[in-house]
């Protein structure tokens, strides 16, 4: 099957990155393609970045990554790479109160490539976030799928992710508490972290206006962030005598607190006027060899994407 034969929950099977730490945390990321073209046309090349929650990365020296790699011969490995985050351009949102950051892997990925090796991977993009009047469809109770790593559960051997699927809990148009976030009815759990949260129906679709439509609609809605617990108590009881320890516990509620996707904008608008600044700078990007595992022998780390490197872009919509 050929890249543009993929349906989307199949490009959102190749879009997610496992991460752990060295500081003891995992979560989830998912490949982010901007052109560096600022139309938005991607003939020039652009930056793929790794959108997760800041919180996954906090207090972390390195960051281990999972990507599967075919050879020249077309040969799949699956490696893990363990690398400084001094390594990437690591940008923040601009509001520190919200918990996303993206690192920008482009040069990683040049240097893997020229090294003769192709990533299997699918990008999303800003045209998989719905604008308003899009988001309109979506509403409380919507159907939404989540990809990623929980409790950092994967299948190592393929390199493929875990899907869960729920619905909004809240209206994602509608800001929870506040705040630019919204809930979903979902079996969260931690390793979560920063999965996209996609609205997705295939088949017959309806409609706030009550009408009903056929095909595949898939918007990337949200980034989850968290999830909410709850403290429980009690005593073991053995032939029912209550021993006098006391057991307590936090049981996820399986309520899932998601930040809006328009926050990626503001993060890659972010991210863009920060390379706009090293350029003009110039700054030397990082160009010590990748400490890894596997096979590769790494070169350095410019800061674009090459035109000819392996990117795969898809737009939501029908399959």
């Amino acid at each position: 099957m050929t890249p543009l034969q993929l349906t989307a929950v199949e490009r959102l099977d190749r879009c997610t990155v496992r991460i752990t730490t060295d500081a003891g945390k995992s979560g989830t990321g998912f490949f982010f393609f901007e052109p560096t073209d600022v139309t938005g046309q991607s003939e020039g090349g652009g930056y793929i970045l790794i959108i997760t929650c800041r919180h996954v990365l906090a207090n972390a020296q390195c960051v281990q990554l999972i990507f599967t790699l075919f050879d020249a011969a077309g040969n799949a490995d699956v490696v893990e790479i363990d690398e400084p985050l001094t390594s990437f351009q690591l940008v923040g949102h601009i509001d520190p109160d919200v918990d996303l950051v993206c690192l920008n892997i482009s040069g990683f990925m040049n240097g893997v490539t020229l090294d003769g090796y192709t990533f299997d991977f699918t990008a999303l993009g800003r045209d998989w976030i719905p604008g308003p009047d899009v988001l309109n469809e979506v509403g409380v109770a919507a159907n939404v799928l989540m990809v990623g790593y929980p409790d950092g559960q994967w299948d190592h051997v393929n390199n493929k992710p875990v899907f869960r699927r729920g619905i909004t809990a809240t209206n994602p148009k509608i800001s929870w508490q506040g705040r630019r976030e919204f809930l979903i009815d979902m079996a969260v759990y931690q390793g979560s972290s920063g999965s996209p949260i996609v609205a997705y129906d295939h088949g017959a679709i309806g409609t706030t206006g009550g009408q009903i439509g056929f095909g595949t609609r898939s918007w990337l809605i949200g980034i989850n962030q968290g999830v909410y617990e709850v403290d429980v108590e009690g005593q073991i009881s053995i032939n029912g005598v209550a021993e006098d320890s006391v057991i307590r516990a936090r049981l996820p509620m399986n309520l899932g607190e998601c930040i809006s996707a328009d926050r990626i904008n503001e993060l890659v608008d972010h991210f863009r006027d920060h390379m706009i600044r090293l350029v003009s700078d110039n700054y030397s990007f990082p160009s010590s060899p990748a400490r890894r595992s596997g096979p590769l022998s790494l070169l350095g780390e410019p800061s674009v994407l090459v035109p000819s490197s392996p990117v795969s872009l898809y737009s939501p919509g029908s399959s």
